[in-house]
């Protein structure tokens, strides 16, 4: 059994079971309401999508990619709540399957799950993939005529062919027992697919909101061996892993093996070609030829001179390298051509370099762990051919925008508020306290309430500039594009006026979002989306009539009139989406140029009144 269950899990499903409630409802036509479970789910792959932990599509390549919450549930053999079909290499997608728990009734109190319970869950959702690679499979005889699930089971069978990766999501609403694992890896039989499963419990959810994705990494006394030098400030091991290694590595644990990665999205390029060709024709070359890794651990934990666990890891330099070797590991594991077998062979026999770097608990260094690992991203990052404005993750402005929001004072109280320019660092400059009278008076100061991530920043300003197609694509994609296209090029230090416009401006964003999700009329399992563009329309007409100042200084809406107003905004803006989007989920449709199309359009608010005189 778990020990005690942290506060902040408790919190955290407490908040979503709460949201869950004003949108559940057993007679809606949409199955992403339908169900609890279903409700779940969505808010934990938009959870998942915002972290880049799962990179869900945008607007679908040919009609094959998609994203749906749908649910089927045979009780005894058979489960799903959601899927996703995404590309995952040249001409190949990685199919998503999603399951739910149902233990605890989502009323709030978390509950804790064994190694059986888990095992069932799994088996359920395998059978469901089974059935559809079925050849006497009839997806009318088995799930109701017209359903969403009947329509998926008829795409993942229409497009096994070209399915090359599995991935079953379990997500629990509520803990996993202690000492059983969280991922597991299988191939298939005949080695047509790759098959993964990963749990997300409420830990899982938790570390998503701080920021804190990191994989334990366990070699089973099969680790390579190494090279360790001692700075006094941090250890830094050197070594080499396989290809095939690393290749099961990024099978297993998927983007999050890379989530803090600069560049781990950049996609098909020359240099992925180059990789392709150097493990298909000279393999033995590898190491020679290629940079390497650079991974940061928060432990190491060593067998004599070989690794034993990297606990807390992620790759912060060569996710470019990782996913290219993924991919023609795949393709060599089908085997389907000449090319196939030299990849299959090529990768067995290459070598990739890697650092790993940990920092030394007794380090001197003037900063957190969060911000060293930083630090050595961008370090490695700028060593290579990389564009100046992907090295974002610890700029000067982020920094400034932190140490101004810390003393700025509003007229409503005395409580500040905390910008979060690291990830992890609310937290980390708490664990600096030792006493509990200074933990309560720093809590006091910077409250849960008023602590802001720079992605939220991101998101926030987005809407208010009028982007919301890229501002509906998850924090790490809006931030990554926030930062290049208004931050990197500017040339004047932030003041601490625009630091109260930002944050009133967040301040708007944050309380129309909890109030939209307080409103039964609005309809959607998560208000963020229609939240966005709702902004979006209103600050096209308005911006510049709103006192960012006296907003700032009351922490508020200054109007019940523009609060109304807002919401009245907001519901139509959800209508309209609901009313287009067809069987799209909310959030994937809000990220397709049509969405955007459609409501600049169809969307009327000149009518609503905001309380401007």
């Amino acid at each position: 059994m778990n020990k005690d269950i942290p506060e902040t899990c408790k919190d955290l499903f407490k908040s979503i079971c709460d949201e869950i409630a004003l949108v559940w409802d057993p007679n809606s036509e949409d199955e992403s309401r339908r169900y609890r479970e279903s409700c779940f789910v969505n808010k934990v792959a938009e959870y998942l999508s915002d972290r880049n932990a799962i990179i869900l599509p945008d607007s679908g390549v040919e009609g094959k990619e998609y994203f749906h919450v749908h649910c089927f549930d045979n009780t005894d053999d058979i489960k799903i709540n959601g899927s996703a079909l995404v590309r995952n290499g040249e001409d190949s997608y990685q199919l998503h399957l999603f399951i739910a728990g149902t233990k605890g009734g989502y009323n709030g109190s978390v509950v804790s799950f064994s190694r059986d319970e888990l095992l069932r869950l799994i088996a359920q959702l395998k059978n469901f993939f089974k059935l559809c690679k079925s050849r006497t499979f009839n997806p009318g005889k088995v799930f109701l005529r017209g359903s969403l699930t009947e329509k998926v089971a008829l795409r993942i069978r229409n497009n096994l062919d070209k399915i090359n990766a599995v991935r079953y999501w379990v997500l629990l609403p509520g803990m996993l027992e202690d000492g059983v694992p969280k991922a597991d890896r299988r191939t298939e039989k005949n080695g047509e697919r790759e098959l993964t499963v990963e749990v997300v419990d409420l830990m899982s959810l938790a570390d998503l909101f701080t920021g804190e994705i990191s994989v334990d990494l366990d070699f089973l006394h099969h680790g390579p061996k190494f090279y360790k030098h001692d700075a006094g400030d941090y250890f830094c091991y050197l070594s080499a892993l396989s290809g095939d290694m690393l290749a099961e590595m990024y099978s297993l644990y998927g983007t999050s093996l890379v989530e803090s990665n600069v560049r781990a999205y950049l996609g098909k390029n020359k240099t992925n070609s180059l990789i392709r060709q150097t493990i298909a024709e000279s393999p033995n070359n590898f190491l020679a030829y290629n940079n390497g890794l650079v991974i940061f651990a928060k432990k190491v934990e060593e067998e004599g001179d070989v690794f034993g666990k990297l606990l807390g890891m992620q790759i912060v330099n060569g996710g470019q390298t990782t996913a290219s070797i993924y991919h023609a590991w795949l393709e060599g594991q089908r085997g389907r051509s000449k090319e196939s077998g030299r990849l299959a062979d090529g990768i067995k026999i290459v070598q990739v370099p890697i650092k790993v770097i940990q920092m030394s608990p007794a380090s001197g260094l003037e900063m957190t762990e969060s911000e060293f690992q930083e630090k050595v991203a961008e370090a490695a990052n700028s060593q290579s051919a990389i564009k100046g404005s992907d090295l974002v993750k610890n700029r000067q402005y982020h920094k400034d925008l932190h140490n101004i929001a810390k003393q700025l004072i509003n007229g409503a109280d005395t409580s500040k508020w905390f910008y979060e320019c690291s990830r992890g660092l609310y937290k980390a400059s708490l664990a600096k306290l030792s006493s509990t009278p200074e933990k309560n008076k720093f809590k006091a100061q910077f409250p849960k309430d008023k602590l802001v991530q720079k992605t939220d920043i991101a998101v926030s300003q987005l809407a208010w500039l009028g982007k919301p197609l890229i501002a509906c694509k998850g924090k790490e994609t809006a931030f990554a594009y926030y930062s290049e296209h208004h931050i990197e090029n500017r040339h004047e230090l932030i003041e601490k006026d625009e630091v109260k416009a930002l944050l009133a401006q967040w301040i708007i964003f944050k309380k129309l979002e909890e109030e939209a999700g307080k409103r039964r009329g609005i309809q959607v399992t998560n208000p963020r989306t229609p939240v966005i563009y709702s902004i979006c329309l209103f600050s096209a007409k308005h911006f510049k009539k709103v006192d960012w100042n006296y907003i700032w200084q009351i922490q508020t809406f200054p109007s019940e009139e523009m609060k109304s107003g807002l919401l009245e905004v907001v519901r139509r803006v959800s209508s309209n989406m609901r009313k287009n989007m067809g069987d799209d989920m909310i959030a994937m449709w809000a990220r397709k140029p049509v969405c955007d199309e459609h409501i600049r359009a169809e969307v009327n608010i000149s009518d609503i009144d905001f309380g401007f005189n």
